[in-house]
């Protein structure tokens, strides 16, 4: 009994994870690299390929504001997106 339960609050917590922590586990699973810029006011989380080549095409995509809000009333703890579309398209830019 005692190794179900704690089978039981494993699985409670990786159950836990960020949305941010979900996003970078699925850019990761999809074969980007992460890297922070920091600034004065912000850091930004940045995922790319590894395959960079000087003198090709860079593409930039911008994500939205993921869910800035819990239930439109309250400002979000982690606004990252719930789902990971950008990755999806990113993965699919073969140039």
């Amino acid at each position: 009994m005692k190794k179900i339960n704690i089978v039981g609050l494993c699985f409670l917590i990786c159950a836990c994870a960020t949305p941010s922590q979900r996003f970078d586990e699925t850019a990761l699973e999809l074969g980007f690299s992460s890297q922070i810029l920091r600034s004065k006011q912000f850091q930004h989380k940045i995922y790319q390929t590894d395959n960079l080549v000087i003198g090709d095409v860079l593409h930039v995509y911008l994500d939205g504001d993921g869910t800035p809000w819990k239930r439109n009333r309250w400002i979000a703890e982690d606004p990252t997106a719930r789902n990971p579309l950008i990755l999806e398209l990113m993965k699919q830019d073969k140039n």
